[in-house]
């Protein structure tokens, strides 16, 4: 270089000396040098989880400094460089996760980078999504490390069935008939209907079925059965009020039965009454038709001052009790046996 300048300058006719040439070459060089060097470091703060380190280097591209520090990235590890408030200058190592996908009854566990979404991990892991498939977080969500990814197979379908529609039960109360007195007016039928069921399933179970349409074949008949409703010669008395241990009870009307026993001790009867309940005190079998289930009652000796069984609840039935016959529960077969059978008067309560 030094040679080349002597002999351009030679050229224009001047003669200049090698030392005077050199001298201040070899300034503009070392200046040059010094300026390039003293415009080109920076100092970097590179942090990576709760590690932090301070790096002085000419680089500029990320993966350069990391390298410059024994640092390597991986194909979809990451890193940003950035400039904070201060002045400083930052890079931020983000490293590749993984979470795990589950679709088709098999799991799979994919690397993911840290901006990936939902639907970007679905993809990594080779999990095609129909339209209607359901998937348990937002396809367009960043994901987290170590979550949980589901899809499940939703299909929508049709099918067509028929179906009965049930008839209703109607009574028709007679006032020319005795009370206890029932005929069957009308026997009831069932009617159909077709209908068009939307049938949706989720990984081949079903869930959901919507009748979209239905069409009516047959109306069903009411069944119709007539009550007699005129008070019979056992009915003694009408509404009034009674004074019981509990203090004054109001009756509708009171009924004159025939009172026998049974008790749920062992070998002996059924612990449990027709209405669903454990058999106790209290609760007594009746003939349903003269004093109908869940009928509040209390019930006195005939004379009204033999013996009390007081407050009871029509709960139970009886193949024997028919008609104005009543049977009380007690505790024990042996008050069962002295109790026999006697004449009562059942209080109906309002």
């Amino acid at each position: 270089m030094i040679t080349n300048i002597m002999q351009a300058l030679a050229k224009a006719g001047k003669v200049i000396s090698r030392r005077a040439v050199i001298a201040p070459v070899i300034i503009l060089i070392t200046a040059l040098c010094v300026s390039v060097f003293a415009f080109s470091m920076e100092t970097y703060v590179i942090r990576e989880g709760n590690e932090t380190i301070m790096h002085q280097t000419y680089l500029k591209d990320a993966r350069g400094i990391l390298g410059s520090v024994g640092k390597t990235l991986g194909e979809l590890d990451d890193a940003k460089i950035t400039e904070t408030e201060n002045g400083e200058i930052e890079i931020t190592v983000m490293r590749a996760g993984t979470v795990n996908v589950t679709a088709d009854g098999v799991m799979k566990t994919v690397d993911v980078r840290y901006d990936d979404t939902v639907a970007k991990a679905l993809d990594r892991a080779e999990i095609t999504v129909g339209e209607i498939d359901e998937v348990s977080m937002p396809k367009d969500s960043v994901v987290q490390y170590g979550s949980n990814i589901t899809v499940a197979r939703v299909t929508i379908s049709e099918k067509t069935q028929t179906v009965e529609i049930p008839y209703e039960t109607r009574i028709q109360k007679n006032k020319d008939k005795y009370v206890g007195h029932t005929k069957l007016l009308q026997k009831g039928v069932n009617g159909s209907k077709v209908q068009i069921v939307e049938v949706k399933t989720r990984d081949g179970v079903v869930v959901s079925e919507t009748v979209m349409k239905e069409t009516v074949l047959t109306q069903p008949i009411a069944n119709i059965t007539e009550h007699g409703t005129k008070v019979s010669a056992n009915v003694i008395g009408a509404s009034g009020t009674i004074t019981s241990r509990d203090g004054a009870l109001r009756y509708s009307k009171v009924i004159e039965v025939t009172a026998t026993a049974y008790s749920a001790e062992e070998h002996y009867t059924n612990q449990w009454t027709a209405s669903g309940a454990r058999a106790r005190v209290g609760l007594i079998a009746v003939d349903p038709r003269v004093i109908p289930l869940g009928t509040r009652m209390y019930i006195t000796s005939a004379d009204g001052k033999s013996w009390v069984y007081g407050y009871a609840v029509a709960a139970d039935t009886g193949g024997a009790i028919k008609g104005n016959k009543i049977d009380l529960y007690f505790n024990t077969v042996k008050e069962c046996n002295r109790f026999g059978r006697r004449k009562a008067k059942v209080y109906i309560l309002e």
